[in-house]
């Protein structure tokens, strides 16, 4: 049987070792943005990116292979094209890692918007 883990890879650099050795198949890691202004926008956070790129890294050292990294575009914050190319070939770079990227929704006056 395989377990699946969707992350934010906040703490993955502290946790990868022991969820690998608890019986983790796969994780996927949420990352929208590779520039902290942009990945601040789209995280609602104030953790820098680089804990999530080095909890990425973490996970591919314990063995975690091939480990999903998924994209949510959202118009006006992260839908321009260097963002976009910037988590490609960032995520092509690695061996290890496949990505996914996703459309954006818009909320507007309480209907959603593709």
């Amino acid at each position: 049987m395989e377990i699946a883990l969707t992350t934010n890879a906040v703490l993955l650099s502290n946790k990868a070792k022991s969820l690998k050795d608890a019986g983790l198949s796969r994780i996927s890691v949420s990352l929208d943005g590779l520039s902290e202004e942009t990945f601040h926008r789209m995280s609602d956070s104030d953790v820098s990116v680089k804990v999530v790129l080095d909890g990425i890294a973490a996970a591919q050292r314990v063995g975690f292979a091939p480990l999903k990294v998924n994209m949510v575009l959202k118009r006006g914050v992260n839908d321009h094209e260097s963002c976009l190319w910037q988590i490609i070939s960032a995520t092509a770079a690695s061996s290890c890692v496949s990505s996914s990227i996703w459309t954006w929704a818009a909320a507007t006056a309480g209907a959603w918007m593709m």
